[in-house]
């Protein structure tokens, strides 16, 4: 686990032989007082924050190497690609947003901590004498009893929340409010972010609502809205007389004892769930059911409506689904993987407590004590995954099998043109690179989150004795 505490000037070094392989920057040392499960890495894994503690009550946010200022306690640290990091703080009973070390106005209390991936924008409900606000990038806006919920359209550009006023509720996007109910459910955008739907409470009935426009009523609106581009299409799961049913384009399933899983597709076109009967279970996709089985589950929906799902008849005999086929039956399976361009399916099936990965329906050549990480590359042609034999885990590709590890960092192995495969893999207490096989040098005390940059370079945060370093492979 990478932890610490820093306070050092980042520098830039670089090893290799006779070229330099590895360009490393210095994110600052580390310690043993950083606050459990508060490390977090960017998504580009070139930076990192966490919150460490000071002494027995105070703490604060280190971000690439700088300590911020102490506070009495301090929420989730939301840190962007860009490296800016916001956090809201308790200081002498009161709650404030940082962002990037300058502080917000104190409040009561503040809810949820909404920021752009660029991290110029902070969005969240401020409290003040019982009454309550959306605070976006430090202004305030209308005061209401209540704010909750406040959410994003994928652009960033909108923003909604329900507002309550007395014992009733309303959805404000971008300011302007909507019709008062008496519940309401968190608001979804379209992709696009054009529109947007939430469920309400009006009495003792539900309905959905498309930016104004009112669905018909139900008894229960369960999970989440799906909404797809231009509010074209839209899914969800009503209850009506104690029945589960899917509506999907305004047309009505058959009604269950319970709906699990409901998936889309990337434009809510296509819908897969399973549906619970008296003493069967069943999936349905496209609108049509399938055959009933004593257990379903693992539903994964592919590109171009394909479906795979795990389904029992009995204990110990699972078997793997592929748009209706049923595969050989294991003890049990995993969940089916696949390809990015939805010809190919994947999974690992276990037999008498050992595994063995699936492809395209056939068995790879060996067994494992277990089989991890299975995924096939972006251009579809190639399939990789992490196995454990004899204590030791190893990566294979393509059946060709890999140098044997005490462990092997989680994540994918694929470079995005398909050409590496790159992974980080632990031996006597040391972690290295692994790049098509080869070890590229450098050990490290720990690697996390090995991610592609620019040209496809891997690049991850590493831990070297009591230091933190953002790492890039520049070799081949």
């Amino acid at each position: 686990m990478l932890t610490g505490l820093a306070g050092a000037t980042a520098f830039i070094c670089f090893w290799g032989c006779g070229k330099a392989e590895f360009a490393e920057r210095r994110l600052g040392l580390v310690s043993r007082d950083v606050v459990e499960n508060s490390f977090v890495v960017s998504k580009d894994s070139r930076h990192v924050a966490y919150v460490t503690k000071l002494g027995e009550k105070r703490q604060a946010v280190v971000a690439d190497g700088r300590q911020g200022k102490a506070y009495d306690e301090i929420g989730k640290v939301v840190l962007t690609p860009s490296g800016h990091v916001a956090y809201a703080a308790l200081l002498g009973g009161k709650n404030l947003v940082v962002r990037d070390g300058r502080e917000g106005k104190v409040y009561d209390a503040v809810g949820a901590l909404l920021v752009t991936r660029d991290g110029q924008r902070t969005m969240f409900p401020g409290k003040l004498h019982d009454r309550r606000t959306m605070v976006v990038n430090g202004k305030e806006g209308k005061w209401y009893d209540d704010v909750a919920n406040p959410v994003m359209s994928s652009d960033e550009r909108r923003l909604a929340f329900s507002a309550q006023v007395g014992k009733k509720w309303m959805m404000v996007v971008d300011g302007r409010e909507g019709k008062p109910y008496a519940e309401l459910t968190p608001a979804a955008f379209s992709p696009d972010g054009r529109h947007v739907a939430y469920a309400a409470r009006r009495d003792s009935q539900w309905l959905v609502v498309v930016d104004t426009t009112e669905g018909r009523p139900y008894d229960q609106i369960e999970g989440p809205l799906e909404v797809g581009p231009g509010a074209e299409h839209l899914a969800y799961v009503a209850v009506r007389d104690k029945k589960m049913l899917v509506v999907h384009d305004g047309k009505e399933g058959e009604g269950y004892k319970l709906i699990l899983g409901l998936l889309v597709n990337n434009d809510v076109s296509f819908v897969a769930y399973a549906g619970t009967l008296d003493d069967s279970i069943v999936i349905v996709s496209g609108g049509k059911a399938g055959k009933r089985y004593w257990r379903a589950r693992q539903l994964v929906l592919g590109p171009g409506g394909r479906v795979a799902y795990s389904a029992s008849t009995g204990e110990k005999q699972e078997f793997t689904v592929v748009d209706g086929l049923e595969g050989k039956t294991y003890h049990g399976v995993g969940q089916a993987v696949f390809s990015p361009d939805g010809h190919r399916v994947a999974y690992v099936a276990e037999q008498g407590g050992i595994q063995v990965a699936v492809v395209d329906g056939k068995e790879d050549s060996v067994f494992y004590e277990a089989v991890s990480e299975l995924q096939f590359s972006p251009d579809s042609r190639r399939v990789a995954y992490a196995a454990q034999r004899g204590g030791k885990w190893m990566v294979v590709v393509d059946g060709e099998v890999g140098n044997g590890y005490d462990a092997i960092v989680p994540g994918r192995f694929f470079s995005p043109d398909s050409r590496r495969v790159v992974y980080g893999a632990r031996r006597r207490g040391k972690t290295v690179l692994v790049v098509n096989g080869r070890e590229a040098g450098r050990e490290y005390d720990g690697i996390r989150q090995v991610v592609f940059g620019a040209r496809g370079r891997p690049q991850f945060v590493a831990l070297r004795g009591d230091t933190l370093l953002a790492v890039t492979f520049r070799g081949n």
